[in-house]
């Protein structure tokens, strides 16, 4: 399952200077702005490597609806903002910035909550050592910056009203520089009296930007029993050159789905391309994409 984002496709003609004026446009007139585009989700096969019982593993805490509140270990962009710190909650989730947090009861995406979100399986979780050994949230840190990969993972989680050894096993991957998401899941059945909620089928599977119209989310699955053990999504997130910015003239938003946008520029490029407004001109629908892929190659 994948959500694609498309892009136009760039003229070749006067590649050269259009290169050059979007470099300056963007360097001495551009601020970033919000993301419009959603992340692209798609199937991995990576094997599941669990966390709890590793050298270097945390634990974090268990309980039933309780949240914790992290330091995480770099620096991390989902949708376009970047934090330092998370909550994480019993119930199957990853909230941004901490002091938000998410309830018991699931619902679809896009939810009204306040800040962004995470969730591998959001649901009435009930993590209890008591009565499933090791039970826990746990977190570990591997590789060296600026390349880290930060792991949650929900170790032997019961559903409300916990039965021993009745339980579910996943966990969230958090990529560092690339801020690429994972979520992967080593065992999704619960089983036994609470079959019922095997797989997913009382749970929310996706992710979500802060409060915004329209807000930004990938759902992947609600309330359906989707889920299989051993599953791996993998959550790309748009290239840094698609959102929006202002210039001194105003916003310039980016194309629903498209990395395309309008420039203004002192001189015109390609006469076919672009408009005449006084003296000034503005250079149509540029892939903003490929320019800065070919910039960055020509480094």
């Amino acid at each position: 399952m994948k959500n694609n984002f498309t892009t136009n496709r760039l003229s070749g003609r006067s590649f050269g200077i259009t290169k050059v004026l979007v470099a300056l446009a963007i360097a001495l007139f551009s601020i970033p702005i919000s993301n419009a585009q959603n992340y692209e989700i798609a199937v991995c096969t990576e094997p599941y490597v669990q966390v709890q019982g590793q050298a270097g593993s945390t634990f974090i805490g268990q309980g039933d609806d309780v949240t914790f509140t992290i330091n995480l270990p770099f620096t991390f962009s989902i949708y376009c903002v970047n934090h330092t710190t998370a909550t994480l909650g019993t119930n199957g989730f990853v909230s941004f910035p901490s002091g938000t947090t998410r309830g018991l009861g699931n619902v679809t995406l896009p939810t009204t909550l306040v800040g962004a979100a995470l969730y591998p399986f959001w649901d009435d979780l009930d993590i209890n050592q008591a009565t499933t050994v090791n039970a826990g949230v746990y977190t570990r840190t591997d590789g060296v910056a600026p390349n880290r990969i930060f792991t949650i993972e929900w170790f032997n989680a019961g559903h409300f009203a916990d039965v021993a050894n009745q339980v579910v096993t996943f966990q969230v991957k958090l990529y560092e520089t690339s801020n690429l998401i994972k979520y992967q899941y080593l065992d999704v059945f619960f089983g036994g009296t609470q079959a019922a909620f095997d797989r997913g089928l009382s749970a929310t599977v996706g992710n979500e930007g802060a409060v915004a119209t329209p807000r930004q989310f990938n759902l992947i699955s609600f309330n359906t029993a989707t889920l299989n053990n051993g599953d791996c999504f993998l959550f790309t997130p748009p290239p840094p050159d698609c959102p929006g910015f202002m210039v001194r003239n105003g916003v310039v938003p980016m194309d629903a789905g498209v990395c395309g946008c309008l420039l203004y520029t002192s001189d015109a490029a390609d006469e076919r391309s672009s408009v005449d407004l006084g003296g000034r001109r503005i250079i149509k629908k540029k892939n903003i994409l490929d320019l800065w892929r070919a910039m960055k190659s020509s480094k």
